[in-house]
């Protein structure tokens, strides 16, 4: 399996939308954390930061990438952040950095990176145009 380390100068990209911590019941058979715990959370971070920036109820509608980088472990510091690519009528897209470390420990690595297509929704669930912002 080929790593694809981030720099060893790299910080995280975007803002923090997410912080949690790993715990053993988040273990798969080779005792690292399950990928779809991680998925998860990525979704949630995703739909906070869109949630945010559209003003209302949004919608996951396409993961384009999600790749795993280095294992995670039970009891480590799991931040995920978000920074807004683009922005369509409806759409957003978002690229999320996941970085996790031990508790206390710095530096933090780059675990996973992931897109998500986030669209804004109306109270009856259907595509709404995005709040222009300044």
């Amino acid at each position: 399996m080929t790593r694809h380390d981030a720099p060893a100068d790299a910080i995280p990209q975007g803002t923090l939308a997410l912080r949690t911590l790993s715990m053993p019941a988040d273990l798969n058979g080779a005792g690292t954390i399950f990928g779809g715990w991680l998925m998860g959370c990525l979704d949630q971070a995703a739909g906070l930061a869109a949630a945010t920036r559209s003003g209302g109820n949004v919608a996951t509608v396409a993961v384009k990438e999600l790749l795993f980088l280095h294992p995670l472990h039970a009891h480590q510091d799991v931040r995920i952040y978000a920074d807004l690519l683009k922005t369509g009528r409806t759409s957003m897209h978002f690229r999320l950095e996941v970085w996790a470390g031990d508790l206390g420990a710095t530096p933090q690595v780059l675990a996973a990176h992931a897109t998500f297509v986030m669209v804004a929704l109306d109270a009856e669930g259907r595509p709404r145009p995005l709040a222009i912002t300044a």
